[in-house]
């Protein structure tokens, strides 16, 4: 019973912070603000335009959003060449055929044009059918997620108006993902506040990633840092002078005392994420009835994401027992860890598009190369050994964009096409963790206070 008295009472040490509900009051109002959201499903025409190009500043929104992580694609220098099919032809009309008009879950009739397709004078029969073949794959991404079903697709008779004009009707039945991508108006007030112009509106999936990353991720980012300010005083004052003293005359093991005042510490961050991760999961679900159960998992992998951090503080608070020196250490392996992080991801995707290019016959002068060079060759041996933090905040965005987009995680490794092994980030981060908490047990155990 003595260890489960002191491992309480380093949790009531989390738990006594006033800034600790200062959080929880902050939390309550973004939630509260976030529970006032509305997204209004838009006609099925706003839609379908989003499989095609319609002009400068109206670019193909569901299949960018579909591509968005696939860095060889998104990062060309060129994108027209990306997305040439969907600039090749233009949305003319929809039209219901079954089900509740302006519903994601019903079929439609999509018309498209191809203003500089066939010579309908001639007979270009094999040249047509090439036309729907490409004009079938600008849905093929679509349907390969669930979210709609392709049917026929068929050459229409020219119009009176232009002979010339290559017209192609197409067959979609939405599926009850098809929600997902549907254009939505985002508001707030509950429908009273429009948050973004006409021309920025997009498929909800996408949109409540956005807002999800910005609550979220600003908040991830203040809760970590009050954590790492409130959780250094944790050893310091443990090992003043009297209280150290009455707690090493306990019948308890020195690597216990040190192990419950980190999950004493653990506590606190954990408490800070849940709160807010939980209660923006389920308004938002409520709201949309979309729910991405896999954002749950941020709460853990922050908790995780600080137990790094805190490990190096209760290292440092242990040798100087210096709260201020803990604070200004730990920051800056966290900003050092960061930007080795991102010097190797911005490396990484360089590498990746120059082969990419060299793949498709599009070669790069030796000397303009520098995803393999030497400095990038640096940052990869840093990286390596370093503890994974920024490659930490990569997955959670791969999580909530996977799980608002899909929801189903096992999407992860089709929307993102980095190929990084997530449980080599796992494994050598808490490698990091077991070894400053093993530093900082070794240091308490055999230090004469």
């Amino acid at each position: 019973m003595k260890y489960i008295a002191i491992l309480k009472d380093s949790i009531r040490e989390a738990l006594d912070s006033r800034v600790l509900y200062v959080m929880f009051v902050l939390s309550a109002l973004v939630i509260l603000a976030v529970s006032s959201m509305s997204f209004k499903l838009l006609p099925a025409e706003r839609t379908m335009k989003m499989f095609f190009f319609e002009g400068l500043g109206k670019p193909p929104l569901i299949p960018i959003a579909i591509n968005a992580r696939k860095i060889e694609k998104m990062a060309d220098k060129d994108l027209n060449r990306t997305f040439d099919d969907n600039i090749r032809f233009r949305f003319e009309k929809v039209e219901l055929l079954k089900g509740e008009a302006d519903a994601p879950e019903s079929e439609y009739a999509l018309t498209a044009k191809e203003p500089n397709g066939v010579d309908l004078k001639g007979d270009n029969d094999q040249q047509s059918k090439a036309a729907m073949s490409v004009l079938r794959s600008i849905f093929q991404d679509a349907e390969d997620f669930g979210y709609l079903r392709i049917g026929a697709v068929e050459l229409l008779e020219p119009s009176a108006e232009n002979k010339t004009t290559a017209r192609y009707r197409i067959t979609l039945q939405g599926t009850g993902q098809m929600r997902r991508i549907w254009a939505s108006e985002p508001s707030l007030a509950f429908g009273a506040v429009p948050l973004f112009p006409d021309h920025l509106i997009g498929p909800l999936g996408l949109q409540l990633f956005g807002f999800a990353k910005l609550i979220l991720g600003m908040g991830s980012w203040a809760a970590v840092l009050i954590g790492v300010v409130i959780t250094s005083f944790f050893f310091p004052n443990m090992l003043r002078k009297g209280t150290v003293d009455l707690l090493l005359v306990k019948p308890i093991y020195r690597w216990l005392l040190v192990l419950y005042k980190y999950i004493g510490g653990l506590t606190f961050i954990f408490l800070c994420t849940a709160f807010p991760v939980g209660g923006i999961w389920f308004v938002l679900g409520i709201r949309t009835g979309v729910w991405a159960n896999g954002m749950l998992l941020l709460i853990l992998s922050t908790t995780f994401f600080f137990a790094i951090l805190y490990a190096i503080s209760t290292f440092v608070g242990i040798a100087t027992r210096s709260t201020v020196t803990a604070i200004l250490l730990t920051i800056g392996f966290w900003f050092g860890a960061f930007g080795v992080g991102a010097a190797h991801r911005e490396f990484d995707m360089v590498r990746i598009r120059e082969e990419f290019s060299e793949k498709h016959n599009r070669p790069i002068d030796p000397k303009d190369r520098w995803g393999d060079g030497n400095l990038a060759l640096t940052f990869r041996t840093l990286h390596a050994i370093a503890p994974r933090t920024e490659d930490l905040n990569l997955l959670n965005d791969l999580i909530v964009y996977t799980d608002f987009m899909t929801g189903n995680l096992a999407d992860m490794n089709r929307f993102d096409t980095s190929k990084r092994n997530w449980w080599e980030t796992l494994l050598v981060s808490g490698a990091w963790i077991a070894v400053f908490l093993g530093l900082s047990v070794v240091w308490f155990s055999f230090k004469d206070y």
